[in-house]
Protein backbone atom coordinates (compact mmCIF):
# COMPACT_ATOMS: atom_id res chain seq x y z
CA UNK A 1 0.00 0.00 0.00
CA UNK A 2 1.60 3.19 -0.40
CA UNK A 3 1.87 7.02 0.93
CA UNK A 4 -1.12 8.05 -0.78
CA UNK A 5 -3.69 4.97 -0.34
CA UNK A 6 -3.02 5.39 3.36
CA UNK A 7 -3.52 8.84 3.59
CA UNK A 8 -7.13 8.29 1.52
CA UNK A 9 -7.95 5.83 3.89
CA UNK A 10 -7.02 8.13 6.95
CA UNK A 11 -9.26 10.78 5.12
CA UNK A 12 -12.40 9.24 4.14
CA UNK A 13 -12.19 7.37 7.75
CA UNK A 14 -12.75 10.78 9.60
CA UNK A 15 -14.92 12.23 6.86
CA UNK A 16 -16.89 8.83 7.52
CA UNK A 17 -16.70 9.39 11.53
CA UNK A 18 -18.17 13.02 10.91
CA UNK A 19 -21.04 12.33 8.23
CA UNK A 20 -21.80 9.33 10.37
CA UNK A 21 -22.00 11.73 13.49
CA UNK A 22 -24.14 14.74 11.77
CA UNK A 23 -26.42 12.28 10.46
CA UNK A 24 -27.31 10.79 13.44
CA UNK A 25 -27.39 13.93 15.30
CA UNK A 26 -30.03 15.15 12.36
CA UNK A 27 -31.69 11.95 13.15
CA UNK A 28 -32.48 12.18 16.83
CA UNK A 29 -33.72 15.12 16.35
CA UNK A 30 -36.52 13.98 13.79
CA UNK A 31 -37.02 10.43 14.72
CA UNK A 32 -37.37 8.32 17.70
CA UNK A 33 -34.59 6.83 19.25
CA UNK A 34 -34.22 3.63 17.81
CA UNK A 35 -34.97 5.49 14.19
CA UNK A 36 -32.20 7.26 14.71
CA UNK A 37 -29.78 4.39 15.29
CA UNK A 38 -31.53 2.34 12.51
CA UNK A 39 -30.82 5.34 10.09
CA UNK A 40 -27.00 5.81 11.26
CA UNK A 41 -26.40 2.46 10.98
CA UNK A 42 -27.08 2.80 7.29
CA UNK A 43 -25.63 5.77 7.55
CA UNK A 44 -22.25 4.10 8.20
CA UNK A 45 -22.72 1.02 6.23
CA UNK A 46 -23.54 3.66 2.97
CA UNK A 47 -19.98 5.20 3.73
CA UNK A 48 -18.50 2.25 4.72
CA UNK A 49 -18.99 0.63 1.45
CA UNK A 50 -18.64 3.91 -0.25
CA UNK A 51 -14.77 4.35 1.69
CA UNK A 52 -14.37 0.64 0.65
CA UNK A 53 -15.07 0.91 -2.74
CA UNK A 54 -12.91 3.71 -3.01
CA UNK A 55 -9.52 2.45 -1.79
CA UNK A 56 -10.12 -0.85 -3.55
CA UNK A 57 -9.90 0.97 -6.83
CA UNK A 58 -7.00 3.23 -5.53
CA UNK A 59 -5.80 -0.02 -4.60
CA UNK A 60 -6.12 -1.45 -8.20
CA UNK A 61 -4.70 1.67 -9.23
CA UNK A 62 -1.59 1.55 -7.46
CA UNK A 63 -0.96 -2.29 -8.78
CA UNK A 64 -1.33 -1.34 -12.23
CA UNK A 65 0.91 1.86 -11.71
CA UNK A 66 3.41 -0.77 -9.95
CA UNK A 67 3.55 -3.30 -12.63
CA UNK A 68 3.99 -0.59 -15.11
CA UNK A 69 6.77 0.92 -13.11
CA UNK A 70 8.40 -2.66 -13.21
CA UNK A 71 8.50 -2.91 -16.65
CA UNK A 72 9.85 0.61 -17.42
CA UNK A 73 12.69 -0.45 -15.00
CA UNK A 74 13.30 -3.49 -16.59
CA UNK A 75 13.85 -2.09 -20.07
CA UNK A 76 15.76 0.82 -18.76
CA UNK A 77 18.03 -1.78 -17.00
CA UNK A 78 18.59 -3.69 -20.23
CA UNK A 79 19.18 -0.28 -21.72
CA UNK A 80 21.80 0.77 -19.49
CA UNK A 81 23.37 -2.62 -19.85
CA UNK A 82 23.41 -2.38 -24.14
CA UNK A 83 25.31 1.08 -23.44
CA UNK A 84 27.83 0.01 -21.08
CA UNK A 85 28.83 -2.53 -23.20
CA UNK A 86 28.71 -0.43 -26.26
CA UNK A 87 31.14 2.26 -23.95
CA UNK A 88 33.94 -0.61 -23.22
CA UNK A 89 34.11 -1.54 -27.04
CA UNK A 90 34.53 1.95 -27.99
CA UNK A 91 37.31 2.55 -24.87
CA UNK A 92 38.58 -0.76 -26.11
CA UNK A 93 38.92 0.40 -29.83
CA UNK A 94 40.51 3.92 -28.96
CA UNK A 95 43.30 2.17 -26.66
CA UNK A 96 43.61 -0.60 -29.49
CA UNK A 97 45.08 2.18 -31.80
CA UNK A 98 46.91 3.67 -29.22
CA UNK A 99 44.37 6.18 -27.99
CA UNK A 100 43.40 6.65 -24.24
CA UNK A 101 39.95 7.91 -23.95
CA UNK A 102 39.34 11.03 -21.91
CA UNK A 103 37.10 9.35 -19.38
CA UNK A 104 35.25 10.46 -16.19
CA UNK A 105 37.45 9.58 -12.88
CA UNK A 106 34.89 7.89 -11.45
CA UNK A 107 34.35 5.27 -14.88
CA UNK A 108 35.66 2.14 -14.22
CA UNK A 109 36.11 -0.20 -16.97
CA UNK A 110 34.06 -3.23 -16.04
CA UNK A 111 37.19 -5.00 -18.01
CA UNK A 112 39.19 -4.01 -15.62
CA UNK A 113 41.87 -2.15 -17.97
Amino acid sequence: MNVWTFLLGIITAAGAGFASAVVYSYANRKKTKAEAQKLSAEAADYITKAATDLLTKAQHQAEKTEIKLLVEIQRLESRINELSEAVVLLVDQLRENNLEPQLPENFSHPGGK
